[in-house]
């Protein structure tokens, strides 16, 4: 159940009236009922122990309230690779204890697998506030091909379906918008909740001048997201190797940065539009370069002084500077994706540490630059770290996705 890309300022609208259509779960009469709902506990494991529950933690919100009101709660997951192939690796088993740890009960039950005879029995057991994980739905071959079959049979476990998986919802599957269409009640969880909350904020009426952060080494990774911030944004501030892709086509001497050659006249194209619509796009003054190969030595080398054999690895002093100075005088920022070239962290933190100490309604999404966030301890200075990954990004493109899409009755 896809949408096309929204792009347009009357298609924006029209996915933050959708937003509002979702129903939230404080709306929903919950005792006794069965509630399926869907999170994402795809944890990280080392030698086959999980190494963070960062997943399971966010979820706890919606899990422990669903308690209190004395539902009856089933979670549904894939873990691990999405391939049918039963493992232990990839059994439930895993994040399930770990749930158990941190629930105040101390109690949640596993089933043997995501449907058939075994689960239904489990489920039917279930006491008010009781808590059990279905088996890895990746294990049956219906769920990537959104199988109806299976998505129904899912749906039959429950009177009550609630989308909290931001992460999972630009993907058509079975467990996410497949059970939503065979449910007649369907919400949002809390995590979801706060998502669509802090994205409707970005794609609303927002708090001027809006400035977006875009770090990318690739060009395609991030022009759709580009060209739907050119119609919101006042600043846009790149950086990655695609900021030296512009820089070139900027007539730029950036050394030897891997440069796009074959997107040169598009980046053009972009700049001009950008200059018509009066978005100040801002690419790095200096760079740091490295010193010699295989060491992390850096010197500072201003843009227009640097000569075809150096080898830019980070954005330099001044450029983060400049980032600085124009994030404190933001009303909100956005930020997605590491500022360098080679995967070093240096700016990306600097920047982080300016946004969190600003005054500015702010915004972080995409795996990289939230988990800066995170090791820094920075996630209070914002006020939103997002858990959606390409889903959040997809999102503020102005894509519907097919989870949040069919939550909406």
């Amino acid at each position: 159940m896809f949408r096309p890309v929204f792009q347009a300022a009357n298609t924006i609208e029209t996915l933050l009236m959708d937003f509002r259509r979702i129903a939230k779960l404080s709306e929903q009469e919950l005792q006794g009922r069965r509630v399926l709902v869907r999170v994402n506990f795809n944890v990280p494991t080392e030698n086959g122990a999980l190494s963070d529950d960062l997943c399971i933690r966010a979820a706890l919100p919606t899990i422990q309230y669903l308690q209190q009101n004395d539902a009856r709660v089933i979670l549904l997951s894939d873990f691990g690779p999405e391939s049918p192939k039963r493992n232990a690796q990839h059994s439930m088993e895993i994040p399930a204890m770990r749930l158990a740890e941190l629930l105040e009960s101390g109690e949640v039950f596993l089933t043997d697998a995501c449907v058939g005879d075994g689960a239904r029995s489990v489920i039917s057991s279930l006491r008010e506030g009781q808590v059990c994980v279905l088996e890895n739905v990746a294990f049956h071959e219906g769920e990537v091909r959104g199988d109806d079959k299976l998505a129904k049979e899912l749906a039959s476990f429950a009177d009550i379906f609630v989308n909290d998986a931001l992460s999972k919802s630009h993907l058509a599957r079975a467990s996410t918008d497949g059970v939503a269409r065979h449910m007649r009640i369907c919400a949002a969880g809390l995590q979801l909740e706060k998502e669509l909350n802090a994205f409707e904020m970005l794609l609303g009426n927002i708090e001027r001048p809006y400035v977006a952060v875009l770090g990318a080494q690739r060009f395609a990774e991030v022009l759709p997201l580009m060209e739907s911030l050119l119609l919101r944004a006042n600043v846009l501030i790149l950086g990655g190797a695609m900021a030296a892709t512009f820089a070139a086509a900027r007539g730029m001497e950036v050394g030897n940065a891997p440069i796009e050659r074959g997107r040169l006249p598009l980046a053009r194209d972009f700049m001009t539009r950008a200059e018509t619509r009066g978005v100040q796009l801002l690419l790095p003054q200096d760079y740091a370069v490295a010193q010699a190969q295989g060491t992390n030595n850096t010197d500072n080398c201003a843009a227009g002084a640097m000569n075809p054999q150096m080898q830019p690895v980070d954005i330099g002093t001044e450029s983060i500077r400049r980032i600085r100075e124009v994030v404190t005088k933001s009303g909100t920022v956005f930020w997605c994706g590491l500022m360098s070239l080679d995967g070093r962290k240096d700016s990306s933190l600097s920047i982080a540490r300016a946004i969190a100490g600003a005054s500015a309604f702010s915004v972080v999404a995409g795996d990289v630059a939230t988990q800066i966030v995170r090791d820094a301890d920075l996630e209070k200075g914002f006020n939103h770290v997002s858990m959606g990954g390409l889903a959040a990004l997809q999102m503020l493109e102005g894509k519907a996705l097919p989870g949040i899409a069919a939550l909406m009755k």
